[in-house]
C-alpha cells in the first residue's frame, strides 16, 4: 500500500504549539514588568542616593574651609547650629575668608545692632575689596563679630606724601547684625580698637514649606533674610551634632557655661546626618509608600583645629 503524504500540521499540533508560544510570549512580558518594575524601583533609590551624596559633598567642602583666614574665640566661631529642636531640622552655619583677604582698621566699632562703620583708608591699604552686600568679621580684644554691609560710602581727604601709614580717606560702612539663632553672630559693644575682615558665609537648612517637595537649601547672600538656593531636593531631615575635643557631642555650642570646654572655640568635629526620601511613592516600594534613606557623614574643620593647636 502507499502511504499518503502529511502537509501542514494537524490540529492538535497548531494548538500545542500555540500553547507553547502563548507561555513563552507570557513569561516575557512577565518578565519584561518585573525588570521595569525594578528599573524603575532602583532609579527612585538611586535618586535619593545621588541628591544626598552631592549635598554632602558640598557641606564637606564648606565645612573644609570653615575658619579659614579667621580666629575662633569663646564665644563666637566659624561653624555654628541653630538647633531646630525636637522634631524640627537644625540650620548649619559657615564662616571663611578667602587666602590673602587684608584686615582693615577701624576707627568706630560697632556698639549697636544697626551702626555706621568707619574703615581708615591709608596709602598702603586703599580697602577697595569691600562692597555692599558683602559679610564683614569684626575682632576687638576678646570681642567678635559678623555684619551684613547695607551701604558703602568712600571719602577721600587727600593724597599719599610718601608715608604709608598716612590716613588718606575713610570708608563708611552702614551694617545691620545677621540674624541670630544663638551662634554668635552678633554685633557686640566693642573696645575702642578694631580690625575688619571680609568674609564668606554659607547657611545651610531645609526648606520645608512645601511638606511634599523638602528641598535642602544652601545659602551665601543675605537680604533681611538668607536667599536660599536648593541643592538637594526631597531632604526631609537635617541635624548637626557638635564633638567638642573634651568628647562631648551637644547640638550648639555653650559659651556660657562659665567654663572652657564646649565652646566655639572647642569644636573638633562636626557629624551631619541627612535622611533622603523618593520623590514619590511605589508600589513596589514598602507597600506603596515612600522609602527614606538615612546618611552619617564627620567633618573635622581643619582650618579651626589647626588654629586651636597653634594656640
Amino acid at each position: 500500500m502507499q502511504s499518503l503524504d502529511r502537509d501542514g500540521f494537524t490540529i492538535v499540533e497548531l494548538l500545542v504549539v500555540m500553547l507553547i508560544g502563548g507561555l513563552v510570549i507570557s513569561s516575557a512580558i512577565g518578565l519584561l514588568k518585573t525588570v521595569r518594575s525594578t528599573s524603575r524601583t532602583e532609579r527612585l533609590v538611586v535618586d535619593v542616593q545621588d541628591n544626598a551624596r552631592y549635598a554632602l559633598s558640598m557641606l564637606t567642602r564648606d565645612l573644609m574651609e570653615a575658619g579659614q583666614g579667621m580666629d575662633p574665640s569663646l564665644s563666637f566661631g566659624p561653624v555654628a547650629v541653630g538647633d531646630g529642636g525636637a522634631g524640627k531640622n537644625d540650620t548649619l552655619y559657615i564662616l571663611f575668608a578667602d587666602p590673602g583677604t587684608p584686615i582693615h582698621a577701624v576707627d568706630a566699632p560697632p556698639g549697636n545692632p544697626k551702626k555706621k562703620i568707619d574703615v581708615r583708608i591709608t596709602c598702603s591699604d586703599p580697602v577697595t575689596d569691600i562692597e555692599k552686600g558683602d559679610f564683614v568679621y569684626l575682632a576687638s580684644g576678646s570681642a567678635r563679630a559678623v555684619a551684613h554691609v547695607n551701604h558703602v560710602n568712600r571719602a577721600t581727604t587727600g593724597t599719599c606724601s610718601g608715608d604709608p601709614n598716612e590716613i588718606i580717606g575713610t570708608l563708611k560702612l552702614d551694617v545691620s547684625a545677621v540674624e541670630s539663632e544663638n551662634h554668635g553672630w552678633v554685633l557686640e559693644a566693642n573696645e575702642a580698637g578694631a580690625a575688619l575682615e571680609r568674609v564668606n558665609a554659607a547657611v545651610y537648612f531645609v526648606d520645608d514649606s512645601d511638606p511634599t517637595h523638602p528641598t535642602l537649601n544652601r545659602a551665601t547672600e543675605y537680604d533681611g533674610g538668607w536667599v536660599e538656593m536648593p541643592i538637594a531636593d526631597m531632604i526631609t531631615e537635617f541635624r548637626v551634632d557638635l564633638i567638642f575635643a573634651d568628647g562631648d557631642v551637644l547640638s550648639v555650642a555653650d559659651s556660657g557655661d562659665g567654663d572652657l570646654t564646649n565652646d566655639f572655640d572647642d569644636i573638633n568635629t562636626v557629624r551631619l546626618h541627612l535622611r533622603g526620601s523618593t520623590r514619590r511613592a511605589d508600589k513596589d516600594l514598602a507597600g506603596g509608600q515612600r522609602v527614606d534613606r538615612d546618611y552619617t557623614m564627620s567633618v573635622t574643620p581643619r582650618n579651626q583645629l589647626y588654629t586651636r593647636n597653634r594656640q
